[in-house]
């Protein structure tokens, strides 16, 4: 099993990892970035971390329906997910 030292290395490799796959110059992020955001902090939470004023709170977030319509790509739920802060 691996121990907190690790743990931690591991989670903030993931938030880095997260950071530096965004796409560039978007307002809207895939939910699914935002899933894995909140994957990364429960693994610092269970570490003792106090992670919550990171959390994106569901008003921040907006969930869309789309249909594809002449080649248009998919609309992403709206995120102000990065602020500077590094791990």
């Amino acid at each position: 099993m691996a121990d907190s030292g690790d743990k931690l290395a591991r989670a903030c490799a993931r938030l880095k990892s997260l950071k530096e796959n965004l796409p560039p110059q978007e307002k809207h992020i895939a939910e699914s970035y935002a899933t894995e955001f909140h994957s990364a902090l429960d693994s610092l939470e269970q570490l003792g971390i106090d992670v919550g004023e990171f959390r994106l709170p569901p008003t921040r977030l907006l969930h869309i329906s789309w249909r594809p319509f002449q080649g248009e790509a998919p609309p992403t739920a709206q995120s102000a997910m990065w602020s500077g802060a590094s791990c």
